[in-house]
């Protein structure tokens, strides 16, 4: 792909994600990134940040979770400053949704785990809640 963007790796070039492939190509599925902690990118999570603004659905941190949630954070940051648009999100979010209303129905055990609010969810946010108590005290 060095000849479509000879400054990026593909997962972070917007010639390559939105011009070639939503674009030229009209694809219409997730543009999902391959592991950003790989090394090729020196920060995975900024690396995410590029990839949504490039135009990928969702930017995989597959080790760390530490660097997810740096990556969680600075993709809310970037599109509560308008460097992803809400429109852009809007899209990637309903591409998502998508998938998920024609893979889910096959694996009744995934629908119960992405059902929100259900009780690994509520046990999970209890732990996040703590987290967040024991960062401020």
């Amino acid at each position: 792909f060095e000849k479509i963007d000879p400054a990026r790796p593909a997962s972070l070039s917007p010639a390559i994600a939105d011009a070639l492939l939503r674009e030229r190509l009209r694809y219409e599925g997730l543009a999902v990134t391959d592991d950003l902690e790989m090394g090729a990118i020196a920060d995975a999570a900024e690396g995410a940040v590029l990839a949504v603004a490039a135009g990928a659905d969702i930017a995989l941190i597959c080790h760390c979770e530490e660097i997810q949630e740096d990556a969680l954070g600075r993709l809310a940051a970037a599109i509560r400053s308008g460097a992803i648009s809400e429109a852009a999100e809007r899209a990637s979010r309903e591409r998502i949704s998508a998938a998920k209303t024609r893979y889910i129905p096959s694996f009744p055990e995934a629908a119960e785990a992405l059902r929100p609010g259900n009780a690994a969810h509520r046990a999970l946010e209890r732990e996040i809640r703590q987290r967040l108590e024991n960062i401020s005290t």
